[in-house]
């Protein structure tokens, strides 16, 4: 039985406002999750489960949009006045000035993207879920939509969901 596109993907939103019950049957599965050959079907379908890095630009990109910030064009006009008026301290010192504040902001937005990319790989590898009536450790790129997850205290969430039960939850 083919799950129909809206059940899940970009299209569906606010599921968590749905009663457990009305999702469960949205997503065709039960409390007792999924079967893994139904699972297998539906990662072959949709995907891995695996946040999508933010794109990272080139270099040339990066100068180009720090170079469209305001007060860096101000400066950078203000060097090419100095410089065709021929105060040429104010033109190498303005220069100066802006590239190395292109260069700081360039290394340490580098520097920011390979520490987030270290956090995304390190976070939530393996997630518990129920397949076939019984809980199984798996990759977190493995969980697909309709997928019962069971989580413990410590745990950290490894995809979107709903709560169905709950016991000491804080």
């Amino acid at each position: 039985m083919p799950l129909k596109p809206p059940a899940y993907g970009p299209a569906v939103e606010a599921f968590w406002r749905e009663p457990a019950d009305a999702l469960l049957c949205r997503l065709d599965t039960q409390r007792c999750g999924l079967r893994q050959q139904e699972a297998e079907k539906r990662l072959a379908r949709i995907g891995p489960n695996l946040a999508e890095p933010s794109g990272t630009r080139s270099i040339l990109q990066k100068i180009v949009h720090r170079l469209v910030n305001p007060l860096i064009a101000i400066l950078i006009v203000a060097a090419a006045v100095s410089g065709f008026s021929g105060d040429l301290a104010s033109f190498v010192i303005i220069t100066l000035v802006v590239g190395l504040s292109l260069t700081l902001d360039i290394v340490q937005e580098h520097r920011a993207e390979v520490a987030a990319d270290a956090l995304r790989r390190s976070v939530a590898i393996q997630a518990d879920v129920i397949r076939d009536g019984a809980i199984v450790a798996l990759p977190v790129s493995e969980l697909v939509p309709g997928d019962v997850v069971e989580l413990r205290t410590g745990d950290l969430v490894p995809a979107d969901g709903v709560a169905l039960m709950a016991r000491d939850f804080q």
